[in-house]
């Protein structure tokens, strides 16, 4: 009906062949979302809470969009696509890969949107069977890495950045958190100044750890392999989303082991990001037992070690960042700073209009890359 009501347009015959071609496949591409806009389960709003005893919401939703869309999104204009999270459709920004939208199985490498489709229970029939839905699986991101010898320490897959340049001391940045996908793209400009100013890379993949003591003996063997090789006892630890749970945790059981911290919206705080039921599994316990101890496992709980230390600190953080807030983690860190007295040597930039996303100014910050050069500096050691 959509396609008929277009195609007849009045003065639709004056236009061109190759016009009216371009026409019909911008209708055809719209076609799903003109679907679910006009169904009666669609509506427009904050994400629904649930009810007990309510279905599966994953079982409720109907249909899941995978097109492009262009949307006016934060006061710029993004591309991306309609990712299904539980119960409603969110706009996240992505691009085309191998025919499929980037699907949100990452949450740290995606700004959620408020923009929001939730969908309303369908009624099923009894003999009916529910079609099993699956969002767009992306192709593996691989890891981007300059100059770096790969190697396996403690079982664990790791990898060495060597900077071409000699420098005193051979400083370091111990990076987290090492994953298949990360360090990424996005980050290479400030690697590759890092590794120009004779500052090498580290990283070890411990899996989804967020901040586990079971992650330990792999730091301190990739620690320990560093050291033996000639490089700095006192690396600067830099730590990227759910890496600051990485950096600070270990940071807090080796204090005399840090020069300094950077982080790129870190999480400091594992009940705001993952959540206790994601995080409890790596700790080995359950989301009630976890929530039971924070003063002995949740890395914010214990920032005052760090401040007391003066380690030097410098973060950069979006404002409107959903996934890892902002007042819960780097702003509390502040806070413990202040408190200890220790104010002067912590630096929040607190970026406005921008939450958890690629957005370039967050991986090609000059201030933090200052920092870290500045500190990885042996003329720093203390």
């Amino acid at each position: 009906m959509v396609m008929a009501v277009i195609l007849a347009a009045p003065g639709s015959s004056q236009i061109p062949d190759q016009q009216k071609r371009n026409h019909l496949m911008n209708t055809i591409r719209l076609l799903p979302l003109f679907l679910i806009f006009c169904s009666p389960a669609f509506a427009i709003g904050p994400e629904p809470s649930g009810e007990s005893g309510a279905k599966s919401p994953a079982e409720n939703v109907r249909e899941i969009i995978d097109t492009p869309v262009h949307l006016w999104h934060s006061d710029r204009s993004e591309r991306g696509c309609w990712i299904k999270k539980e119960n409603a459709m969110l706009f996240g920004p992505g691009k085309k890969r191998n025919g499929a939208d980037a699907a949100l199985d990452q949450l740290d490498r995606w700004e959620t949107s408020k923009t929001v489709i939730s969908f309303d229970p369908a009624p099923q029939k009894a003999h009916q069977s529910k079609p099993e839905l699956k969002a767009a699986q992306p192709p593996p991101a691989k890891q981007v890495l300059f100059s770096a010898v790969k190697l396996t320490i403690n079982g664990r897959p790791a990898f060495i950045m060597k900077s071409p340049k000699s420098m005193a001391g051979k400083p370091w940045v111990f990076y987290a958190a090492t994953l298949p996908a990360y360090p990424d793209k996005a980050e290479s400009w400030m690697h590759q100044s890092f590794l120009a100013k004779g500052i090498s890379i580290a990283g070890i993949d411990v899996g989804e750890a967020y901040g586990s003591p079971k992650a330990f003996p792999q730091f301190e063997a990739l620690y320990q392999k560093m050291v033996g090789m000639g490089y700095s006892t006192k690396p600067v630890l830099l730590g990227r989303s759910r890496g600051g749970l990485w950096v600070s945790s270990w940071a807090i059981k080796h204090p005399d082991r840090v020069k300094a911290i950077a982080g790129i919206y870190p999480a400091y705080d594992f009940t705001t990001y993952p959540g206790l039921k994601r995080a409890a599994p790596a700790y080995g316990l359950s989301p009630d037992e976890l929530k039971s101890q924070p003063t002995a496992l949740n890395p914010i709980e214990k920032m005052d070690v760090l401040a007391k230390a003066k380690i030097p600190v410098h973060i950069i953080h979006g404002i409107d960042d959903q996934v890892i807030p902002i007042a819960e983690n780097s702003d509390r860190l502040q806070s413990i700073y202040q408190k200890n007295g220790a104010g002067d040597l912590m630096t929040l930039n607190r970026i406005k209009a921008q939450g958890h996303s690629f957005w370039p100014g967050f991986f090609r910050s000059q201030d933090l890359v200052d920092f870290v050069i500045k500190e990885a500096s042996p003329a720093r050691d203390r």
